[in-house]
């Protein structure tokens, strides 16, 4: 009789540690083990912790190497050593250690918060204590949208986390690191403002724009952009005083649902395009002499 044991939540799987807990979840998000209490200096907790994390990638090593066995296996030596390159990582994993370190995302303006200097691509800033997200540590988001709220300033870093990490938000938007390396900057300012007009297109329809707001946005001239930024406000004024007027209607209830759940769907997309649109800038970058 054959046993099917593939049906668990897809690979590769992360490790995330709290303050006072740990969860597991794959790369997609997807949640794999809920919060579990667990001492973060306990090193048996912990170790136990990467060893669940790592079980996916070591079923996924284990299953190939049946193949391996058949008589009629072509390109034997070629299917070993792709094999053991599996199982060393599945096994490097399960000792915690990162193959392929996970890439998170921070912005900065042209300091720190603190004032000090940026520090080169390649160094490692430390920061000396356990971190605590929002209060102290060194901070990074798990996609550039996530960062994008937590933004100082223009300055988009590609880093490194290492150390303690605590996460931050349900879903997780940041995190608290003892340890952050940046590995590549952009000025992200013209994708900023790129993205604010986008969005702003994206749903232009659903009001009466001013000409010249529509002019701004849809060729981002900017001897057109304060002139459009008044404009917006006093219609967006006007719009909020329609909305207060319209709260009494018993159908508000349901219209506040139905626009909670279109804002989800576009907040989806919109991240989608604003990630894409980083992506991009990255990519450039990297190909320039």
């Amino acid at each position: 009789m054959t046993t099917t044991l593939s049906k668990f939540t897809p690979g590769p799987w992360e490790l995330h540690i709290g303050l006072d807990y740990f969860q597991i979840e794959n790369a997609a998000g997807s949640c794999v083990l809920p919060p579990t209490p667990c001492n973060p200096e306990n090193e048996l907790e912990v170790a136990d912790a990467n060893l669940m994390t790592a079980a996916s990638t070591m079923y996924e090593a284990l299953s190939s190497f049946p193949m391996l066995l058949r008589p009629a296996c072509t390109d034997w030596e070629k299917q070993v050593l792709e094999w053991q390159t599996k199982a060393i990582a599945a096994i490097a994993k399960a000792d915690g250690a990162q193959m392929n370190p996970k890439i998170y995302y921070h912005f900065t303006d042209n300091t720190l918060r603190n004032g000090k200097p940026i520090p080169p691509i390649g160094e490692w800033l430390i920061f000396d204590g356990d971190p605590i997200p929002c209060e102290c540590g060194l901070h990074a988001s798990p996609d550039a949208f996530d960062a994008l709220q937590y933004a100082p300033g223009a300055l988009l870093h590609k880093v490194e986390l290492a150390g303690k990490k605590v996460n931050h938000g349900k879903p997780i938007d940041k995190y608290a690191a003892q340890k952050r390396k940046i590995i590549a900057t952009i000025d992200a300012t013209e994708i900023m403002r790129l993205f604010a007009r986008r969005v702003a297109l994206d749903v232009i329809r659903l009001w009466d724009a001013p000409p010249i707001v529509r002019e701004y946005l849809e060729t981002g001239d900017e001897s057109k952009r304060a002139a459009a930024r008044d404009a917006a406000r006093a219609a967006a004024w006007a719009a909020r005083a329609a909305a207060r007027a319209a709260a009494s209607d018993a159908a508000s209830d349901a219209a506040s649902d139905a626009a909670r759940a279109a804002r989800a769907a576009k907040r989806k997309q919109y991240r989608k395009w604003f990630n894409e649109m980083c992506e991009s800038a990255f990519a450039i970058q990297a190909v320039q002499p």
